[in-house]
């Protein structure tokens, strides 16, 4: 039977709130995040000393540990939080479990940023340059799509400006592709 508790949650006969996060399955996805940055740490061509990552001299197995191996894993967490956490703001903003990026441009910003850093030549001056123009472009997508919507923008409108900007950078993206300098670039760009 389920009471009335402050107007806020209700309770099951037992006690227990109903909608209640699930202590234990969070439990569980620790242990699993856990065990499989424990596998990244561990994966690679080169079988890691334990005794040699922690010890005051360097060795191969403390520099791959320490400088490829640790960073790596520690970026895949925290790139795969963010992913968690944006997923979440756009399917809480729209309301909708199927929310996504493209909605509102931030995947063809992107995609059109990293083809402009290639296109032009940039990607090969700095191995940064590439992902910060994609996130550049990405911003501006999503600045655009605001831009048009309005500020007191109901949700279908957002989701139409979204629409519109994604249209014209998919176009731009083409028209990048067409004018490739040589098959080379056209395959780079592409993949």
């Amino acid at each position: 039977m389920i009471k009335p508790m402050n107007g806020l949650m209700s309770r099951k006969a037992d006690g227990r709130a109903v909608g209640a996060p699930a202590i234990g399955l969070y439990a569980g996805l620790v242990v699993v995040l856990l065990a499989l940055f424990s596998v990244a740490l561990n994966s690679g061509p080169l079988t890691l000393n334990w005794g040699e990552v922690f010890a005051a001299e360097q060795s191969v197995s403390k520099i791959v540990f320490w400088e490829v191996r640790l960073p790596r894993a520690l970026l895949a967490m925290l790139v795969g939080a963010t992913l968690g956490f944006a997923g979440a703001a756009l399917q809480g903003l729209f309301r909708n479990p199927l929310a996504e990026p493209g909605l509102v441009g931030v995947s063809n910003g992107a995609a059109l940023g990293a083809v402009l850093a290639i296109y032009f030549g940039l990607a090969a001056q700095h191995a940064l340059l590439l992902p910060t123009l994609a996130m550049l472009g990405g911003g501006l997508a999503v600045g655009v799509v605001f831009l048009l919507a309005g500020q007191r923008s109901s949700v279908a409108t957002l989701i139409l400006a979204g629409v519109a900007v994604n249209a014209v950078l998919s176009s731009l993206i083409a028209m990048a592709l067409n004018f490739a300098p040589n098959p080379y670039a056209l395959t780079e760009i592409v993949f």
